[in-house]
This record gives structure tokens, C-alpha cells and sequence, in this order.
């Protein structure tokens, strides 16, 4: 996911199969990129077909 966003700090989120993960990011300067990784325990999301 990409997004333009003013420089701050913020806490990002995201939810896979209804477990949420929270990071912070620091966005420094206007144009400077800044990057979050979010890492789910394994087989979370996994499907039995």
C-alpha cells in the first residue's frame, strides 16, 4: 500500500483473518518515503482447500 501522507508520526494498522497488527511510523520529510512491515505469526491467513 502506498500513501501520500504530511510528515508525522503516525500508528498504522492492518488485519488479516481478523488479526490486527498496530506499527508506528515516522514520516520525516514531505516526499521522503518511510516504510512499515507488518510480519503475522505463521498460518495466519492460511486456508484448507
Amino acid at each position: 500500500m502506498l500513501a501520500k501522507l504530511a510528515p508525522g508520526r503516525y500508528n498504522v494498522e492492518a488485519t488479516l483473518a481478523g488479526k490486527t497488527l498496530h506499527e508506528p511510523v515516522v514520516v520525516v520529510k514531505h516526499g521522503q518515503p518511510a516504510q512499515v512491515a507488518f510480519v503475522w505469526p505463521a498460518g495466519i491467513g492460511k486456508t484448507n482447500s
